[in-house]
């Protein structure tokens, strides 16, 4: 399967005209869920198809467009006509409403998606951090940070690093941190 490259990346940066601080937010939530990753395989060999190279390169673009509206299509589409399917994919999906498969049966898109919400700008700073600046931002912008579904994914996220702490019997901070 056709993976991208550092080379590929940065030329991805550059037709978007990626952001230096989304160059260093992009590389934090690819190493954050580069470490879950690990972690996990490192807690229970069965985590061994969690595909590392897949994990890196949509990490590393999925807010390759953020300046854009509706970035994550836009980005998608781009992977999409480039050949890189399944980082398309999960790209495509990273702003979505957070719901998580079961940490048995965990991919990679779920390690993107909880690492987003773990690292803000480039810093892990874990869930309530992250939470509490994402609430602040929608009353910045008007919109009601106490909504069903910003309490829900706030809660599908602490439950998913529940998961991922029993399972690998270290806490996120242990891991990301």
């Amino acid at each position: 399967m056709k993976r991208l490259s550092d080379q590929e990346i940065q030329s991805l940066y550059e037709e978007f005209q990626t952001p230096e601080h989304v160059r260093k937010h992009c590389r934090g939530v690819t190493q954050c869920a580069l470490r879950i990753a690990q972690a996990l395989i490192q807690a229970d060999s069965r985590y061994r198809y969690l595909d590392l190279s897949l994990l890196y390169g949509a990490g590393m673009v999925h807010d390759m467009a953020r300046k854009l509206p509706h970035h994550e299509i836009v980005a998608a589409d781009r992977l999409q006509e480039l050949g890189f399917l399944q980082e398309a994919a999960i790209v495509r999906e990273h702003m979505r409403t957070m719901t998580y498969h079961e940490i048995d049966h965990v991919k990679e898109a779920d390690l993107l998606y909880i690492s987003d919400r773990l690292v803000q700008e480039d810093t892990f700073v874990g869930v309530e951090k992250r939470f509490d600046y994402l609430r602040n931002k929608m009353i910045k912008r008007g919109w009601d940070p106490d909504n069903e579904t910003a309490r829900r994914n706030r809660r599908n996220a602490e439950l998913f690093v529940a998961a991922i702490e029993e399972k690998t019997k270290r806490s996120i901070f242990a891991i990301c941190g």
